[in-house]
């Protein structure tokens, strides 16, 4: 999977046009929000398997164990190894990669996927009332784009 030419500037404009965008599930969730963002940046869209089939909790989760057979991070998984992409340590996780994330940093809240920022020290997923940025501190797995 290639990244288009000016890539980063197509996802800082994703990324300023989703600001402000609070969750949704079918929209704006953790796993649409990343797969969104690697579409714009590569032409592959990663959630066209998912992309369509729900709207709500309930849902998200069937559609989640249907496609990856379990969590986010098995979806998450199961999509790498389908689209090659590579698993990288943390630390060399760079702009536009995805990531896996811990949301609150504690080990019993839920997993989420996001984006590695502009700014390459943070990660963005959706939240209640638009983007979070999550530190570096909170990511579990990251996947090169």
């Amino acid at each position: 999977m290639n990244r288009i030419a000016d890539w980063h500037t197509h996802l800082a404009d994703f990324i300023h046009s989703r600001l402000r965008t609070p969750f949704a599930w079918g929209s704006q969730d953790c796993a649409l929000f990343a797969c969104d963002a690697v579409q714009l940046i590569t032409g592959t869209d990663l959630a066209a398997d998912f992309r369509g089939k729900y709207a709500d909790a309930r849902a998200a989760l069937v559609a989640i164990r249907e496609y990856g057979g379990g969590g986010i991070d098995l979806l998450a998984e199961k999509k790498a190894a389908q689209f090659g992409l590579k698993e990288v340590p943390i630390n060399f996780a760079s702009r536009g990669d995805i990531v896996l994330i811990q949301q609150d940093g504690d080990p019993e809240s839920r997993l989420a996927l996001g984006i590695v920022g502009m700014n390459g020290r943070h990660a963005l997923c959706a939240g209640d009332e638009g983007l979070k940025h999550i530190t570096r501190e909170q990511w579990v797995k990251a996947w090169k784009i």
